[in-house]
């Protein structure tokens, strides 16, 4: 009872993260247009934004002593990114099409942060001064990205403000006050998916970064699966694809780095050995599709399927 009580918590949990995050974005994207946010925030802030859910999830993770949630969180994450939602995209809209140079540039970026991820986790801890690293990684991604990597992330916030918020009559209200009431709700809403995963995960006897790694990593990233299928949908399969490859460096940099400044953090063997392995895989394929400029029906079958093999091989252990 304790488990399907605490499981209904964590779903409700999760949605509120994520429609919390999206609607602080939005009252905070609007106070921005209206230079309300100084001007030399006007980059710093979408960049931190894009990654809120994700950032405050794993900071509350090894704040409460789950620092092993983190690495599992993000590499169930990144495989959801290249692997899971390319292959939806390509399967509901039957092919889409990356042209843009621009994403291409974003490739030594991606190859770059996952490989010192899979370095810095092979011992089974990633530290402080790996973290640095990864957070100067972010840092040099931004700063190569300045003008492209803005736009898309402004372009992604407003289009799920938009779908989240279509159909009201009125314009939210911008008052600080509203900001951080979003922001209290949303950081409730993340306590309380770390509290549901470690419930779950304590009655069960299982390790919390497997439910983080499926079920939280799914639900967090609802937001940009329904951005991508919308994008490929209306032909704009190269704002999906820049989101994806963003959210992916974002994930293995920001959050990790910023996770470790905290405390060290604890790596599964079975991130090691499986999670890492599938990272590696859906990272290659995900930039030769890119290389290729296009995702086919029948590649995108593919994807979901590997994915779908990581998942079953993963939680294995779950249910042995």
């Amino acid at each position: 009872m304790t488990t399907l009580l605490w499981s209904i918590l964590l779903l409700l949990a999760a949605a509120i993260t994520v429609v919390a995050a999206e609607l602080f974005i939005g009252h905070l994207t609007k106070s921005s247009s209206k230079k309300e946010i100084p001007s030399f925030l006007s980059f710093a802030i979408p960049v931190f934004l894009v990654a809120l859910p994700e950032l405050l999830i794993a900071l509350i993770a090894t704040w409460k002593d789950f620092s092993s949630m983190v690495p599992t969180y993000v590499t169930g994450a990144n495989l959801i990114n290249l692997l899971l939602i390319p292959g939806i995209m390509a399967l509901t809209a039957g092919s889409f099409i990356s042209q843009k140079e621009e994403n291409l540039k974003q490739i030594p970026f991606l190859l770059g942060s996952v490989a010192l991820f899979l370095v810095f986790s092979m011992n089974g801890q990633i530290e402080l001064w790996e973290g640095l690293v990864l957070f100067l990684t972010f840092a040099a991604f931004g700063a190569s990205r300045y003008k492209d990597f803005k736009l898309g992330i402004w372009e992604r916030i407003e289009r799920l403000f938009h779908s989240l918020t279509e159909g009201e009559s009125h314009s939210p209200s911008n008052s600080a006050s509203s900001l951080i009431l979003w922001f209290l709700i949303l950081l409730v809403g993340a306590f309380f998916t770390v509290k549901g995963v470690s419930t779950i995960s304590e009655a069960q006897n299982w390790n919390p970064g497997y439910l983080a790694s499926s079920v939280v990593a799914l639900a967090v990233s609802v937001p940009e699966m329904v951005f991508a299928i919308r994008a490929a949908k209306k032909g704009n399969g190269d704002a999906a694809v820049n989101v994806l490859m963003a959210s992916s460096v974002l994930n293995l940099t920001l959050v990790v780095a910023t996770s470790a400044f905290v405390k060290p953090l604890n790596v599964l063997d079975d991130v090691v050995s499986i999670s890492n392995t599938f990272l590696l895989l859906a990272t290659l394929l995900f930039c030769f599709s890119l290389l290729l400029r296009k995702w086919s029906g029948s590649q995108g079958a593919v994807l979901v399927l590997i994915y779908f093999v990581f998942l079953v091989q993963f939680l294995n252990p779950l249910f042995s």
